[in-house]
């Protein structure tokens, strides 16, 4: 071996050592494209800062377990990873049809989200507002969808959204839990165990 063929590989060495220890698994893939476990990270870390945000939520949710110790509970991880989820599946969906959710409708479920939530005594900040904006393009996507596939009574779209979802190719980290494809839901790895 040459010495520059051995530095070469040595560089080469490092490089995949240093990018190796950085790398996480993704949280879920839709349709094989990643949900990173940085952006749930993100979501717990904001709701562990936020906790009158936290106990919104969480009440929303129907979640009785509360953010303890600094350790969010695992079925909270799970409905943060399914509004992920949801919002790239009816994101593509919509893209494929040709009929994008209009970004003032998104808009203002959000900003109604947001005043709601100040309403409750949540503090708004940059990161609540933009979970904010997820979960109303996620609204507003399901209703672009179902009105796109004519089904604009509320039997019909739930029918469309689980037709849409059984079709989708949706894998979630064990860590994170199990794809239920019927209840178009991540199960916690905790309720998988019950």
């Amino acid at each position: 071996m040459t010495v520059r063929f051995r530095r070469l590989a040595v560089v080469g060495i490092v490089v995949l050592v240093a990018v190796g220890c950085s790398w996480r698994p993704p949280a879920a893939e839709v349709d094989g494209a990643a949900v990173p476990a940085d952006r749930i990270a993100d979501r717990v870390e904001m709701l562990r800062e936020n906790t009158d945000f936290a106990d919104v939520l969480l009440q929303d949710a129907g979640l009785v377990d509360r953010i303890t110790d600094g350790r969010a509970p695992a079925e909270l991880t799970s409905y943060l990873l399914r509004i992920e989820i949801y919002r790239r599946v009816l994101d593509a969906a919509n893209a494929r049809a040709g009929v994008l959710p209009a970004e003032e409708q998104v808009a203002t479920v959000a900003n109604d989200l947001a005043t709601e939530l100040e309403g409750l005594g949540v503090t708004v900040d940059e990161r609540v507002r933009a979970f904010a904006t997820d979960v109303a393009a996620v609204f507003v996507g399901q209703q672009t969808y179902c009105t796109s596939q004519g089904a604009t009574a509320e039997d019909a779209c739930a029918l469309a959204l689980d037709a849409l979802f059984v079709e989708r190719d949706i894998e979630v980290d064990p860590r994170f839990g199990t794809w239920d494809k019927l209840a178009r839901s991540v199960v916690s790895p905790d309720a998988a165990a019950r």
